[in-house]
């Protein structure tokens, strides 16, 4: 089994940590093409980077949906950056919780994004403190 420093050095891109104010959504996608996307869930972000990003969210059967889109928005500096599409890395309890339901932390993995999305990420992280 590897050890936790050889999963640290496979990381390639810097990790910037995150305190509040910017979250990631997950919406699920209309029947039709018309009408605005639902909000499905939203959790907090802890910690991204150019290739993916981490959070801890309240267990409510929220991958059994079948989402592939996410949007991160940063409720400091007024930025989202909408429909960044993303897989599941990892996934898995850090807590139970009184209410029966889990905490628990997920960390996602970017897929192919489009100029303005880099534009977006960028710019989030040349405003982080």
């Amino acid at each position: 089994m590897p050890s936790i420093k050889s999963f640290v050095e496979l990381r390639k891109q810097q990790r910037f940590n995150l305190k509040d104010g910017v979250f990631v959504e997950f919406y699920k996608p209309r029947l039709f093409n018309w009408g605005s996307p639902r909000i499905v869930n939203y959790a907090q972000i802890t910690e991204i980077s150019e290739g993916g990003l981490g959070f801890i969210y309240v267990d409510r059967e929220m991958w059994s949906l079948d989402l592939n889109e996410l949007t991160i928005s940063d409720n400091i500096h007024k930025t989202k950056i909408d429909k960044i599409p993303f897989k599941v890395l990892r996934d898995f309890p850090i807590s139970k919780l009184p209410n029966s339901k889990y905490l628990r932390k997920c960390g996602v993995k970017f897929g192919e994004l489009t100029s303005d999305q880099k534009s977006g990420l960028y710019s989030l992280f040349h405003t982080l403190p």
